[in-house]
Protein backbone atom coordinates (compact mmCIF):
# COMPACT_ATOMS: atom_id res chain seq x y z
CA UNK A 1 0.00 0.00 0.00
CA UNK A 2 2.91 2.56 0.92
CA UNK A 3 4.69 1.35 -2.34
CA UNK A 4 1.70 1.73 -3.85
CA UNK A 5 0.48 5.38 -3.46
CA UNK A 6 2.48 7.22 -0.69
CA UNK A 7 6.10 6.04 -0.73
CA UNK A 8 7.79 8.83 1.45
CA UNK A 9 4.38 10.37 1.66
CA UNK A 10 4.40 14.33 1.97
CA UNK A 11 0.82 15.52 1.90
CA UNK A 12 0.12 19.15 0.92
CA UNK A 13 -3.08 19.51 2.35
CA UNK A 14 -4.07 23.36 3.75
CA UNK A 15 -6.32 24.34 6.03
CA UNK A 16 -8.26 26.18 4.01
CA UNK A 17 -12.42 25.97 3.33
CA UNK A 18 -12.80 24.78 -0.29
CA UNK A 19 -16.57 25.59 -0.26
CA UNK A 20 -18.65 22.97 -2.73
CA UNK A 21 -16.43 20.26 -2.11
CA UNK A 22 -17.01 17.18 -1.10
CA UNK A 23 -13.66 15.03 -0.61
CA UNK A 24 -10.08 16.13 0.67
CA UNK A 25 -9.32 12.15 0.35
CA UNK A 26 -6.46 10.75 -1.21
CA UNK A 27 -8.62 7.65 -1.69
CA UNK A 28 -10.31 9.81 -3.62
CA UNK A 29 -8.17 9.72 -6.52
CA UNK A 30 -8.87 6.40 -7.76
CA UNK A 31 -11.58 5.42 -10.89
CA UNK A 32 -15.30 7.62 -9.54
CA UNK A 33 -13.77 9.09 -6.33
CA UNK A 34 -15.62 8.40 -2.64
CA UNK A 35 -18.86 7.85 -3.42
CA UNK A 36 -21.10 10.11 -0.33
CA UNK A 37 -23.88 7.77 1.40
CA UNK A 38 -27.21 9.31 0.66
CA UNK A 39 -29.28 11.35 2.83
CA UNK A 40 -29.76 14.78 4.41
CA UNK A 41 -29.33 15.31 8.22
CA UNK A 42 -31.80 13.95 9.81
CA UNK A 43 -31.16 10.79 7.79
CA UNK A 44 -27.72 10.30 8.38
CA UNK A 45 -28.02 11.29 12.28
CA UNK A 46 -30.20 7.75 12.43
CA UNK A 47 -26.94 5.74 10.94
CA UNK A 48 -27.70 6.41 7.38
CA UNK A 49 -31.00 4.37 7.67
CA UNK A 50 -32.74 4.42 4.41
CA UNK A 51 -34.14 1.06 3.21
CA UNK A 52 -36.91 1.17 6.00
CA UNK A 53 -36.56 4.41 7.44
CA UNK A 54 -39.91 6.75 7.66
CA UNK A 55 -40.64 10.25 8.72
CA UNK A 56 -43.79 11.79 7.88
CA UNK A 57 -42.05 15.44 7.48
CA UNK A 58 -38.94 14.56 6.69
CA UNK A 59 -37.92 13.76 2.83
CA UNK A 60 -35.74 10.04 3.24
CA UNK A 61 -34.31 10.14 -1.13
CA UNK A 62 -32.85 7.14 -0.44
CA UNK A 63 -35.71 5.26 -0.90
CA UNK A 64 -38.26 5.83 -3.77
CA UNK A 65 -41.33 4.25 -1.88
CA UNK A 66 -40.71 6.51 1.21
CA UNK A 67 -42.40 10.10 -0.37
CA UNK A 68 -45.74 8.44 -0.22
CA UNK A 69 -45.71 8.07 3.43
CA UNK A 70 -45.16 12.03 3.86
CA UNK A 71 -47.85 14.43 5.30
CA UNK A 72 -47.78 16.62 2.52
CA UNK A 73 -46.06 18.24 0.00
CA UNK A 74 -42.17 18.97 1.14
CA UNK A 75 -38.54 20.64 0.28
CA UNK A 76 -35.43 19.37 1.86
CA UNK A 77 -32.05 20.48 1.87
CA UNK A 78 -28.55 21.22 4.28
CA UNK A 79 -25.35 21.80 3.80
CA UNK A 80 -21.81 19.33 5.70
CA UNK A 81 -18.56 20.96 7.14
CA UNK A 82 -16.00 18.87 7.06
CA UNK A 83 -13.32 18.54 8.95
CA UNK A 84 -10.49 15.76 8.02
CA UNK A 85 -7.41 14.66 9.52
CA UNK A 86 -4.38 12.21 7.76
CA UNK A 87 -1.87 10.33 9.03
CA UNK A 88 0.68 7.86 7.42
CA UNK A 89 3.87 7.34 9.87
CA UNK A 90 5.58 10.80 10.33
CA UNK A 91 3.81 12.36 8.12
CA UNK A 92 0.47 14.26 8.94
CA UNK A 93 -2.08 16.52 6.92
CA UNK A 94 -5.74 18.17 7.56
CA UNK A 95 -8.24 19.67 5.75
CA UNK A 96 -11.75 21.43 5.77
CA UNK A 97 -13.86 21.57 3.05
CA UNK A 98 -18.09 21.24 2.96
CA UNK A 99 -20.93 21.58 0.69
CA UNK A 100 -24.56 21.42 -0.09
CA UNK A 101 -26.36 17.69 0.51
CA UNK A 102 -29.52 16.36 -1.14
CA UNK A 103 -31.92 18.80 -2.74
CA UNK A 104 -35.22 17.35 -2.13
CA UNK A 105 -38.86 17.80 -2.88
CA UNK A 106 -42.17 16.00 -3.28
CA UNK A 107 -45.30 17.34 -4.39
CA UNK A 108 -48.13 15.61 -2.28
CA UNK A 109 -51.82 16.66 -1.42
CA UNK A 110 -52.12 16.04 2.00
CA UNK A 111 -54.28 12.84 2.62
CA UNK A 112 -53.13 11.77 -0.53
CA UNK A 113 -51.54 7.90 -1.25
CA UNK A 114 -49.41 9.12 -4.47
CA UNK A 115 -46.61 11.54 -4.71
CA UNK A 116 -43.68 12.72 -6.95
CA UNK A 117 -40.62 13.81 -6.14
CA UNK A 118 -37.48 14.95 -7.80
CA UNK A 119 -33.74 15.73 -6.38
CA UNK A 120 -30.27 16.32 -6.67
CA UNK A 121 -27.32 14.89 -4.67
CA UNK A 122 -23.51 14.71 -4.44
CA UNK A 123 -22.98 11.32 -5.55
CA UNK A 124 -19.10 10.94 -5.32
CA UNK A 125 -16.29 13.53 -4.61
CA UNK A 126 -12.80 13.40 -6.10
CA UNK A 127 -10.28 15.87 -4.22
CA UNK A 128 -6.33 15.69 -3.09
CA UNK A 129 -3.25 17.07 -3.74
CA UNK A 130 -0.59 14.43 -3.04
CA UNK A 131 3.59 15.10 -3.47
CA UNK A 132 5.76 12.12 -3.65
CA UNK A 133 9.46 12.60 -3.03
CA UNK A 134 12.24 9.88 -4.19
CA UNK A 135 15.96 9.60 -5.22
CA UNK A 136 16.30 8.23 -9.10
CA UNK A 137 19.42 6.89 -10.49
CA UNK A 138 21.23 8.76 -12.80
CA UNK A 139 18.57 11.97 -12.36
CA UNK A 140 19.05 13.40 -8.67
CA UNK A 141 15.68 14.25 -6.48
CA UNK A 142 12.59 13.52 -8.23
CA UNK A 143 9.18 15.46 -7.30
CA UNK A 144 5.73 13.73 -7.90
CA UNK A 145 3.09 15.83 -7.28
CA UNK A 146 -0.97 14.19 -7.94
CA UNK A 147 -3.81 16.97 -7.28
CA UNK A 148 -7.60 16.16 -8.11
CA UNK A 149 -11.17 17.86 -8.33
CA UNK A 150 -14.52 17.33 -9.11
CA UNK A 151 -17.09 14.59 -8.62
CA UNK A 152 -20.76 12.54 -9.67
CA UNK A 153 -23.90 13.86 -8.78
CA UNK A 154 -27.16 11.93 -9.50
CA UNK A 155 -30.68 14.16 -10.08
CA UNK A 156 -33.88 12.05 -10.17
CA UNK A 157 -37.51 12.29 -10.90
CA UNK A 158 -40.13 9.75 -9.86
CA UNK A 159 -43.08 8.59 -8.19
CA UNK A 160 -44.77 6.34 -5.69
CA UNK A 161 -48.10 4.82 -4.45
CA UNK A 162 -49.41 3.80 -0.97
CA UNK A 163 -52.20 1.44 -0.18
CA UNK A 164 -53.33 1.26 3.27
CA UNK A 165 -55.39 -1.78 4.59
CA UNK A 166 -58.17 -0.94 7.54
CA UNK A 167 -59.30 -3.61 10.45
CA UNK A 168 -61.50 -3.05 13.26
CA UNK A 169 -59.63 -3.38 16.74
CA UNK A 170 -61.59 -3.92 19.99
CA UNK A 171 -61.68 -1.55 22.65
CA UNK A 172 -62.08 -2.89 25.87
CA UNK A 173 -61.98 -2.14 30.21
CA UNK A 174 -58.97 -2.87 32.44
CA UNK A 175 -60.89 -6.30 32.79
CA UNK A 176 -60.62 -7.44 28.99
CA UNK A 177 -64.36 -6.83 28.56
CA UNK A 178 -65.08 -5.34 24.97
CA UNK A 179 -67.41 -2.85 24.81
CA UNK A 180 -66.67 -0.76 21.33
CA UNK A 181 -64.28 -0.67 18.67
CA UNK A 182 -61.78 1.50 16.44
CA UNK A 183 -61.19 1.45 12.66
CA UNK A 184 -57.56 1.60 12.10
CA UNK A 185 -55.17 1.89 9.26
CA UNK A 186 -53.67 -2.19 9.77
CA UNK A 187 -50.79 -1.54 7.49
CA UNK A 188 -49.76 0.21 4.54
CA UNK A 189 -47.66 -1.11 1.36
CA UNK A 190 -45.63 1.22 -0.85
CA UNK A 191 -43.41 1.41 -4.18
CA UNK A 192 -41.65 3.44 -6.02
CA UNK A 193 -39.82 4.51 -8.75
CA UNK A 194 -36.39 6.88 -9.23
CA UNK A 195 -34.83 7.69 -13.10
CA UNK A 196 -31.41 8.86 -12.54
CA UNK A 197 -29.52 10.99 -14.20
CA UNK A 198 -25.49 10.88 -13.32
CA UNK A 199 -23.26 13.44 -14.86
CA UNK A 200 -20.02 14.85 -13.59
CA UNK A 201 -16.57 15.62 -14.31
CA UNK A 202 -13.08 14.31 -12.91
CA UNK A 203 -9.64 16.01 -13.44
CA UNK A 204 -6.22 15.13 -12.32
CA UNK A 205 -3.26 16.42 -12.88
CA UNK A 206 0.50 14.34 -12.19
CA UNK A 207 3.49 16.28 -12.41
CA UNK A 208 6.87 15.28 -12.34
CA UNK A 209 9.37 18.07 -11.36
CA UNK A 210 12.92 17.40 -11.67
CA UNK A 211 15.29 19.19 -9.17
CA UNK A 212 18.16 19.33 -11.89
CA UNK A 213 17.60 22.26 -13.86
CA UNK A 214 19.15 20.38 -16.76
CA UNK A 215 16.27 18.30 -17.22
CA UNK A 216 12.39 19.26 -18.27
CA UNK A 217 9.71 18.61 -16.44
CA UNK A 218 6.78 16.47 -17.49
CA UNK A 219 2.63 16.78 -16.62
CA UNK A 220 -0.47 14.69 -17.29
CA UNK A 221 -3.59 16.05 -17.62
CA UNK A 222 -6.80 13.68 -17.62
CA UNK A 223 -9.74 14.85 -17.55
CA UNK A 224 -13.51 12.40 -17.73
CA UNK A 225 -16.60 13.29 -18.51
CA UNK A 226 -19.34 10.81 -16.80
CA UNK A 227 -23.13 10.48 -17.92
CA UNK A 228 -25.40 7.75 -17.70
CA UNK A 229 -29.17 7.06 -16.89
CA UNK A 230 -30.46 3.92 -14.76
CA UNK A 231 -33.17 3.31 -12.01
CA UNK A 232 -33.72 2.86 -9.09
CA UNK A 233 -36.85 1.34 -7.65
CA UNK A 234 -38.24 1.04 -3.88
CA UNK A 235 -40.62 -1.00 -1.61
CA UNK A 236 -41.71 -0.41 1.69
CA UNK A 237 -44.28 -2.05 4.28
CA UNK A 238 -45.28 -0.66 7.70
CA UNK A 239 -47.77 -3.18 9.84
CA UNK A 240 -49.06 -2.08 13.01
CA UNK A 241 -47.99 -5.10 15.21
CA UNK A 242 -50.64 -4.03 18.78
CA UNK A 243 -52.31 -0.68 19.81
CA UNK A 244 -53.91 0.03 22.57
CA UNK A 245 -56.66 2.04 22.87
CA UNK A 246 -58.91 3.91 25.73
CA UNK A 247 -62.64 4.47 25.89
CA UNK A 248 -62.52 7.49 24.24
CA UNK A 249 -60.93 5.61 21.42
CA UNK A 250 -57.65 7.57 22.31
CA UNK A 251 -54.42 5.70 21.14
CA UNK A 252 -52.74 4.83 24.52
CA UNK A 253 -49.66 2.63 22.79
CA UNK A 254 -48.83 1.26 19.49
CA UNK A 255 -46.19 -0.95 18.20
CA UNK A 256 -45.02 -0.55 14.46
CA UNK A 257 -42.56 -2.48 12.22
CA UNK A 258 -41.65 -1.28 8.73
CA UNK A 259 -39.50 -2.99 6.44
CA UNK A 260 -38.00 -1.68 3.38
CA UNK A 261 -35.57 -2.50 0.51
CA UNK A 262 -34.26 -0.90 -2.62
CA UNK A 263 -32.95 -2.01 -5.85
CA UNK A 264 -31.12 -0.47 -8.41
CA UNK A 265 -30.36 -2.79 -11.42
CA UNK A 266 -26.89 -2.31 -13.77
CA UNK A 267 -26.49 0.76 -15.92
CA UNK A 268 -23.64 1.61 -18.25
CA UNK A 269 -21.98 5.18 -17.72
CA UNK A 270 -20.43 6.72 -20.34
CA UNK A 271 -17.07 8.09 -19.79
CA UNK A 272 -15.24 10.26 -22.51
CA UNK A 273 -11.54 10.92 -21.53
CA UNK A 274 -9.24 13.29 -22.65
CA UNK A 275 -5.23 13.10 -21.60
CA UNK A 276 -2.92 15.81 -22.40
CA UNK A 277 0.69 15.05 -21.87
CA UNK A 278 3.59 18.17 -22.30
CA UNK A 279 6.84 18.79 -20.80
CA UNK A 280 7.14 21.89 -18.55
CA UNK A 281 9.40 23.56 -16.22
CA UNK A 282 8.58 24.53 -12.41
CA UNK A 283 10.06 28.44 -12.26
CA UNK A 284 9.94 29.41 -9.00
CA UNK A 285 6.65 27.52 -8.08
CA UNK A 286 5.24 28.62 -11.33
CA UNK A 287 4.60 25.42 -13.55
CA UNK A 288 5.09 27.14 -17.11
CA UNK A 289 3.97 24.87 -19.69
CA UNK A 290 6.77 24.74 -22.76
CA UNK A 291 5.40 22.27 -25.38
CA UNK A 292 2.47 19.67 -25.91
CA UNK A 293 3.97 16.13 -26.66
CA UNK A 294 0.68 14.11 -27.37
CA UNK A 295 -2.90 14.29 -26.66
CA UNK A 296 -5.33 11.66 -26.83
CA UNK A 297 -8.94 11.30 -26.22
CA UNK A 298 -11.36 8.08 -26.11
CA UNK A 299 -14.91 6.89 -25.13
CA UNK A 300 -15.72 4.04 -22.83
CA UNK A 301 -18.20 2.29 -20.92
CA UNK A 302 -17.96 1.60 -16.71
CA UNK A 303 -20.64 -0.39 -15.67
CA UNK A 304 -22.71 0.72 -12.37
CA UNK A 305 -23.76 -2.34 -10.84
CA UNK A 306 -26.86 -3.81 -9.12
CA UNK A 307 -26.66 -2.00 -5.88
CA UNK A 308 -29.21 -3.10 -3.15
CA UNK A 309 -30.07 -2.54 0.26
CA UNK A 310 -32.75 -3.74 2.81
CA UNK A 311 -33.71 -3.21 6.35
CA UNK A 312 -36.36 -3.08 8.75
CA UNK A 313 -37.17 -0.46 11.97
CA UNK A 314 -39.68 -0.93 14.75
CA UNK A 315 -40.88 2.28 16.60
CA UNK A 316 -43.01 1.95 19.77
CA UNK A 317 -45.04 5.15 20.61
CA UNK A 318 -47.09 5.43 24.14
CA UNK A 319 -50.09 8.11 25.05
CA UNK A 320 -48.18 10.79 25.96
CA UNK A 321 -46.19 10.98 22.87
CA UNK A 322 -43.05 9.28 23.90
CA UNK A 323 -41.55 7.19 20.31
CA UNK A 324 -38.51 5.13 20.42
CA UNK A 325 -37.55 3.69 17.03
CA UNK A 326 -34.51 1.06 17.00
CA UNK A 327 -33.32 0.16 12.95
CA UNK A 328 -31.12 -2.34 10.51
CA UNK A 329 -30.01 -1.91 7.13
CA UNK A 330 -27.59 -4.16 4.97
CA UNK A 331 -26.46 -2.96 1.73
CA UNK A 332 -24.05 -4.71 -1.34
CA UNK A 333 -22.96 -3.32 -4.68
CA UNK A 334 -20.17 -5.94 -6.52
CA UNK A 335 -18.08 -3.72 -8.77
CA UNK A 336 -15.92 -6.58 -9.89
CA UNK A 337 -16.75 -6.77 -13.81
CA UNK A 338 -15.11 -3.65 -14.30
CA UNK A 339 -11.52 -5.07 -13.66
CA UNK A 340 -11.79 -7.10 -16.78
CA UNK A 341 -13.88 -4.95 -19.22
CA UNK A 342 -12.11 -1.11 -17.75
CA UNK A 343 -8.92 -2.62 -16.25
CA UNK A 344 -7.39 1.38 -17.18
CA UNK A 345 -9.75 3.11 -14.95
CA UNK A 346 -7.58 2.00 -12.12
CA UNK A 347 -3.45 2.24 -11.37
CA UNK A 348 -1.82 -1.16 -10.89
CA UNK A 349 -2.13 -2.65 -7.56
CA UNK A 350 -5.95 -1.24 -7.43
CA UNK A 351 -8.79 -3.43 -8.02
CA UNK A 352 -12.49 -3.30 -7.62
CA UNK A 353 -14.06 -4.96 -5.61
CA UNK A 354 -17.74 -5.68 -3.39
CA UNK A 355 -18.92 -2.64 -1.75
CA UNK A 356 -20.88 -3.46 1.37
CA UNK A 357 -22.35 -1.66 4.35
CA UNK A 358 -24.27 -2.24 7.37
CA UNK A 359 -25.84 0.52 9.49
CA UNK A 360 -27.44 0.19 13.03
CA UNK A 361 -29.66 3.56 14.24
CA UNK A 362 -32.02 4.96 17.05
CA UNK A 363 -34.47 7.46 18.07
CA UNK A 364 -36.44 8.87 20.81
CA UNK A 365 -38.76 11.67 20.90
CA UNK A 366 -40.26 12.32 24.58
CA UNK A 367 -43.07 14.01 23.36
CA UNK A 368 -45.78 14.80 20.96
CA UNK A 369 -46.21 18.32 19.55
CA UNK A 370 -49.75 18.72 21.74
CA UNK A 371 -48.50 17.25 24.64
CA UNK A 372 -44.88 18.83 24.93
CA UNK A 373 -44.32 21.75 27.16
CA UNK A 374 -40.86 22.45 25.52
CA UNK A 375 -38.56 22.40 22.55
CA UNK A 376 -36.91 20.09 23.77
CA UNK A 377 -39.57 17.64 24.60
CA UNK A 378 -41.02 18.42 20.87
CA UNK A 379 -37.51 17.68 19.70
CA UNK A 380 -36.30 14.20 18.00
CA UNK A 381 -33.01 12.63 19.08
CA UNK A 382 -30.91 10.64 16.96
CA UNK A 383 -28.02 8.21 17.18
CA UNK A 384 -26.18 5.64 14.78
CA UNK A 385 -23.70 3.80 13.28
CA UNK A 386 -22.37 2.31 9.87
CA UNK A 387 -19.49 1.02 8.72
CA UNK A 388 -18.67 -0.08 5.14
CA UNK A 389 -16.55 -1.70 2.90
CA UNK A 390 -15.14 0.56 -0.20
CA UNK A 391 -15.67 -0.75 -4.12
CA UNK A 392 -12.02 -0.59 -4.21
CA UNK A 393 -8.79 -3.12 -3.17
CA UNK A 394 -5.14 -1.62 -2.65
CA UNK A 395 -2.61 -4.13 -2.93
CA UNK A 396 -5.52 -6.74 -2.22
CA UNK A 397 -6.59 -4.89 0.95
CA UNK A 398 -10.05 -3.12 0.90
CA UNK A 399 -10.26 0.32 2.82
CA UNK A 400 -13.42 0.38 5.94
CA UNK A 401 -14.84 3.18 6.86
CA UNK A 402 -16.44 3.54 10.13
CA UNK A 403 -18.84 6.32 11.42
CA UNK A 404 -20.76 7.22 14.62
CA UNK A 405 -23.58 10.01 14.00
CA UNK A 406 -25.87 11.89 16.21
CA UNK A 407 -28.82 14.16 15.54
CA UNK A 408 -31.42 16.53 16.60
CA UNK A 409 -34.33 17.57 14.87
CA UNK A 410 -36.75 20.49 16.31
CA UNK A 411 -39.76 21.92 15.00
CA UNK A 412 -39.91 25.59 13.88
CA UNK A 413 -41.56 27.72 16.15
CA UNK A 414 -44.17 29.83 15.26
CA UNK A 415 -44.86 26.99 12.55
CA UNK A 416 -48.08 24.78 12.15
CA UNK A 417 -46.70 23.25 9.04
CA UNK A 418 -44.52 20.80 10.48
CA UNK A 419 -41.54 22.47 8.96
CA UNK A 420 -38.27 21.22 11.08
CA UNK A 421 -34.35 21.88 11.65
CA UNK A 422 -32.21 19.34 11.34
CA UNK A 423 -28.67 19.42 13.44
CA UNK A 424 -26.62 16.71 12.84
CA UNK A 425 -22.23 15.37 14.13
CA UNK A 426 -20.73 12.57 12.70
CA UNK A 427 -17.06 11.19 13.47
CA UNK A 428 -15.59 8.68 10.97
CA UNK A 429 -12.31 6.93 10.42
CA UNK A 430 -11.05 5.19 7.40
CA UNK A 431 -8.34 2.47 7.22
CA UNK A 432 -6.77 -0.21 5.74
CA UNK A 433 -8.03 -3.76 6.73
CA UNK A 434 -4.51 -5.62 7.75
CA UNK A 435 -2.19 -2.94 7.01
CA UNK A 436 -1.61 -1.11 10.31
CA UNK A 437 1.01 1.07 8.44
CA UNK A 438 -1.48 2.55 5.68
CA UNK A 439 -2.88 5.88 5.63
CA UNK A 440 -5.35 6.62 8.25
CA UNK A 441 -8.13 8.98 8.19
CA UNK A 442 -10.39 10.59 10.76
CA UNK A 443 -13.22 13.15 9.69
CA UNK A 444 -15.45 15.47 11.81
CA UNK A 445 -18.78 16.60 10.43
CA UNK A 446 -20.89 18.84 11.29
CA UNK A 447 -24.38 19.10 9.53
CA UNK A 448 -27.65 21.16 9.07
CA UNK A 449 -31.08 20.91 7.52
CA UNK A 450 -34.23 22.03 6.73
CA UNK A 451 -37.27 20.41 5.89
CA UNK A 452 -40.36 22.91 4.77
CA UNK A 453 -43.94 21.72 4.37
CA UNK A 454 -46.59 24.45 3.31
CA UNK A 455 -49.80 24.54 5.87
CA UNK A 456 -52.50 25.47 2.87
CA UNK A 457 -52.77 27.87 -0.14
CA UNK A 458 -49.13 27.08 -0.95
CA UNK A 459 -47.31 29.05 2.38
CA UNK A 460 -44.64 27.42 3.23
CA UNK A 461 -44.01 29.14 6.81
CA UNK A 462 -46.75 29.98 8.79
CA UNK A 463 -47.11 31.83 12.69
CA UNK A 464 -49.10 30.24 15.08
CA UNK A 465 -52.47 31.83 15.84
CA UNK A 466 -51.75 31.46 19.50
CA UNK A 467 -48.78 30.96 21.64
Amino acid sequence: MKSLIFTTLALILTCSFAAGQTSLSPYSRFAFGDFIAPGGAAQLGIGGLGAAWIDRSSINAANPAAASFLHRTSFQSGLGVHSLKLAEGSSTGSGQFGGLDAVSLVLKKRGGRGAFQFGVRPLSGSGYAITDKFEQDGIGEVEISYTGKGGLSAAHAGWSYRWDGQRWRSLGTASGTAIDSVRVVAHGTALGVHVQQIFGDLAQTRFADIIDPGYLDTQVKRSALHRGIGLKLGFMHERLISATYDQDRKLRSSTLLRIGATASPSFGLTVEESIERTTAQNLSGVITQIDSVEVTSSVSTADFPLTWTVGFILERSTASGRRLELGLELGLADWTANNTSNPDLLDPGVHFAEASHRAIGFSYTPRNVEDSRSLLERSTYRAGYRQSSGYLTFDQHRALRKVLSLGLTAPMLGSRSGSQFHFGIDFGERLIEGDSEALRESITTLRFGVSLSPFFKNIWLVPRRYD
